[in-house]
């Protein structure tokens, strides 16, 4: 979609020629309906959506969803329909067709136009329409076009739009230049260097050796309470459900195996497969010279090539399969060929096809006696299968009808296991001991998503074999635990929390002796700091370097002013710093001549983006978009099955 274009767009600029999305979004408009009306045309009834002279209706709009839908649940197995849509996507989706058919009258508006030729060889090129020889085929593209209740003049259509909509938007990616001078500023400004002076004031070095009194102890408590908060909490409940729980099945019967094997008769009947060679040549005098060849001695590859062509190895399962495939009249010669014989020229629809048997593979028919511990574990799986179905019903429909998690365990024989309170990583504080079976995993998410006293609920644990009941036994709210049970730990906080403010004084004094015109060696030894001053130096492009964990005294240089000093709060409550930026050193990229091509590549980018939201306001200006928000919403509703029932 749009979205998605100018995502790509932005981020490879450099490879426009490709822009995949763009023809996947063309995909999803192949089988809509876009209909010609009257210029500037309001929704009309049965429309949902008009964009310049076209409109759409909820059918068009419908189909279109479903396709990005099908494409991202490929990507990510179990999305649903009202997850796709979640949040503003059903309307981002929406206005992204609106787009792209403004994109389409606006490259049209300026002239913009595809040659017959060029979607005619789009077509040819396309593996989807080749036949048996590799090259196009009229009627295996008649055939696959139908296939989707598309015609030649609809696919021809949509192709066009999609080739007017990428010459237009490609030519940006292809012509946007950055100034190598704009590039070199901004990368020498990356290269800049900054050196200073840090004096570091631990807070561990001032932290009170006593203890607290008892009131000031619950007073920093009471003001802590955030710090010490243990977030909400759930004990859960569950049984486990599988196939201990359905007790004695009766094993198969006669009949029921006689009726298996009835019901798959040609799996068990004499079966014959042939793996061949072929070339299909474009008149029978090449053929005929071919099939001489092969007769003479050559093989069917060497013949072939002689002639100009190539040789294909091909697979027939059974003579009905490679009829199919070819016709009749080639599958019962093939068929009735000796391993080695060669067959033809026979004339086929794309010319005349030579063929050679290089090896037949023939399977007897089985009986029923032989079949019989096959079609057994068959029946006994599928009768397995259905008790589990069964039981899995029956335990649905008692949770839906009230039932807790421990009454239908009890009835159906489980064990039921309640958990301590735990987080929804698994962990239960307060119970070091507590380990989680593994089986827990999958149950915490959907025990997390409900509330205490909701319907037990039926989770898969591994499919159609396993389950588990669960509910939350009980909710424990998020809040800190009683002091007492958590005394030493907040006398240790309290004592560096006491330290903290020392250092920080000190830092403080630090700073104001450095304005007076101490330095920074001179101002530390003063406060009574025994720790010594250390020389820091960073550079700007190391400040947005992905997976490198800048000091924050480093982060602080770049905001100072040269020959300031600044205090800083470290992380942690450990202490305080006191810093002095001694020199800036400005950066010359022309030392880094890659440096200006990545960052000419950068600027490229979003630059590319608002090119492209432009083109989209002017094309949007010049085809007003128009929507029926109502019928939208009542769309958006019946996809995500959240429609009011019908009276």
């Amino acid at each position: 979609m749009i979205t998605a274009i100018r995502r790509t767009v932005t981020s490879k600029i450099g490879a426009f020629v490709a822009l995949t999305l763009l023809v996947i979004l063309g995909i999803m408009f192949l089988l809509g309906d876009v209909n010609i009306v009257a210029p500037n045309a309001s929704v009309s009834s049965g429309h949902v959506m008009a964009v310049g002279k076209r409109e759409l209706t909820a059918a068009d709009v419908r189909t279109r969803i479903k396709l990005a839908y099908d494409r991202a649940a490929q990507q990510q197995p179990g999305l649903t329909m009202a997850e796709f849509l979640a949040g503003d996507s059903f309307d981002k989706l929406v206005e992204e067709s609106a787009d792209y058919f403004a994109l389409e009258q606006y490259a049209r508006s300026r002239g913009i136009s595809v040659d017959k030729l060029f979607i005619d060889a789009a077509i040819a090129r396309n593996p989807a329409f080749a036949g048996l020889n590799g090259s196009f085929d009229q009627t295996v593209y008649e055939r696959r076009i139908g296939e989707v209740g598309l015609t030649d003049e609809r696919l021809r259509r949509d192709m066009e739009n999609d080739a007017i909509v990428r010459q237009l938007v490609q030519p940006i990616g292809a012509s946007l230049q950055i100034p190598q001078g704009m590039a070199a500023t901004y990368a020498s400004l990356l290269l800049e260097q900054r050196e200073g002076q840090a004096a570091f004031i631990p807070a561990s070095a001032y932290a009170p050796g006593g203890a607290p009194t008892e009131a000031q102890l619950t007073e920093f408590y009471r003001n802590q309470r955030a710090r010490y908060t243990i977030p909400e909490r759930r004990s859960i409940r569950y049984a486990l459900l599988d196939e201990s729980a359905l007790g004695t099945i009766a094993p198969p019967t006669p009949a029921e195996i006689q009726a298996e094997f009835t019901a798959n008769a040609g799996q068990y009947a004499a079966q014959e497969s042939r793996r061949l060679s072929q070339v299909i040549a474009g008149s029978r005098a090449v053929a005929d010279r071919i099939a001489a060849g092969i007769r003479g001695g050559q093989s069917l590859a060497a013949a072939a090539s002689a002639a100009g062509l190539s040789a294909a190895p091909v697979t027939a399962t059974s003579e009905a399969s490679f009829a199919g495939q070819t016709s009749a009249e080639v599958a019962r010669a093939a068929f009735a060929a000796n391993q080695g014989a060669t067959v033809g020229p026979l004339q086929v629809p794309l010319g005349f096809i030579v063929l050679k048997v290089e090896e037949i593979n023939r399977r007897p028919a089985r009986s029923l006696a032989e079949a019989t511990p096959e079609l057994t574990r068959i029946v006994a799986e599928r009768k397995r299968q259905e008790a589990m179905v069964d039981l899995y019903n029956s335990v649905q429909t008692a949770l839906n009808s009230g039932a807790s998690v421990a009454e239908v365990a009890q009835d159906k024989g489980l064990q039921v296991v309640t958990t301590p309170a735990i987080l929804p990583n698994g962990t239960a504080p307060g119970n070091p001991g507590f380990r989680p079976d593994p089986v827990l995993a999958p149950l915490i998410g959907p025990a997390f998503s409900g509330h205490e006293g909701d319907a037990g609920q039926l989770i898969q644990i591994e499919e159609n074999r396993r389950f588990a009941l669960v509910e939350v036994a009980q909710l424990v709210p998020a809040a800190p635990p009683p002091l007492a049970s958590i005394r030493e730990a907040v006398v240790a906080d309290w004592r560096r929390n006491e330290g903290a403010k020392v250092a920080r004084a000190k830092a403080r004094q630090i700073l104001a002796a450095v304005e007076g015109g101490q330095s920074l060696a001179a101002a530390t030894a003063a406060a009574g700091v025994s720790t010594s001053v250390q020389t820091i130096s960073g550079r700007r492009i190391n400040l947005n370097q992905t997976g490198q964990r800048v000091p924050p005294e480093i982060t602080l240089l770049f905001s100072m002013p040269q020959g300031s000093t600044r205090t800083l709060e470290l992380p942690a409550g450990a202490g305080w710093m006191v810093l002095h930026l001694a020199r800036s050193i400005r950066g010359n990229a022309a030392e880094a001549p890659e440096l200006i091509q990545s960052v000419q590549q950068q600027f490229r980018d979003p630059l590319g983006g608002e090119l492209i939201e432009s083109i989209v306001a002017a094309a949007r200006a010049a085809f007003p978009v128009t929507l029926d928000r109502e019928a939208l919403a009542t769309l958006r509703a019946e996809m995500t099955g959240t429609a009011a029932p019908a009276n």
